[in-house]
């Protein structure tokens, strides 16, 4: 009875001890297609709030962020007084929905950086539909771990959380780290002489509402008037006969 016991107690360890072994890589495609599924599926709708270091040309900054997406809107504001409280004033906002927008009363040279140097075309729309992603690209994905989207290089972990966002364009780059409980803890984001590491406190998904920021009507290229190639060049003397 007792040897029966002892093979009962060895046998249930060792089947726990392969289970927790047990590598997402190794699991069936099915279920790490759907581990796949439901990791992007966290991003679709969320707030979170945090910590923001913001560098740029040598000007550091740290205060709270906001950051709330929905399936079609997205807006980042780095926050003065206070996350969520009474008198909290933004000091930059980012939006992106059907086109993007930065507004910044503290830093106005970010808006005109941002003007300058993102494609005005830039919107959610490649992003919007993450289970339709996932049904498209779940193969490819799960077979290298990678997917290039619009040019846009995203990395994942074996257990299919984003890991890295990379934009070869503008040399912009993101990348994710997590808590032992999957959480997100810490996003770094790097674009030329501009960078941004988020550390977040607080992750709520399924309730996030999103408030646009107008358009942003010009470019700064905008601001120079573009030569005419026909009016700009001097007459022509008449032959001499």
């Amino acid at each position: 009875m007792k040897r029966c016991l002892l093979f009962a107690v060895i046998l249930t360890a060792l089947l726990l001890s392969a289970c927790a072994g047990n590598k997402p890589a190794s699991l069936a495609p099915d279920l790490r297609k759907e581990m796949l599924r439901q990791e992007m599926l966290k991003w679709e709708n969320f707030n979170a709030e945090g910590v923001a270091n913001l560098n740029y040309m040598g000007l550091t900054l740290r205060k709270m962020f906001v950051l709330s997406k929905t399936k079609d809107e997205l807006r980042f504001d780095v926050i003065d007084g206070g996350i969520m409280g009474a008198g909290a004033s933004p000091l930059i906002s980012v939006y992106l929905g059907e086109y993007f927008s930065l507004r910044s009363d503290f830093m106005p040279q970010l808006s005109l950086m941002a003007r300058a140097m993102l494609d005005p075309r830039l919107s959610m729309s490649p992003m919007k539909d993450i289970g339709a992603l996932v049904e498209t690209y779940a193969d490819s994905i799960l077979a290298t771990g990678k997917l290039t989207l619009e040019g846009v290089e995203i990395s994942f972990s074996p257990q299919m959380r984003i890991q890295r966002i990379y934009d070869p364009r503008s040399k912009a780059e993101a990348v994710f780290t997590y808590t032992s409980k999957g959480q997100p803890d810490k996003l770094t984001v790097k674009m030329n002489s501009a960078g941004a590491e988020l550390l977040i406190d607080r992750v709520e998904y399924g309730k996030a509402s999103v408030e646009p920021l107008p358009r942003q009507e010009t470019s700064i290229l905008d601001q120079f008037p573009e030569a005419d190639p026909f009016t700009d060049i001097a007459p022509l003397e008449d032959d001499k006969q």
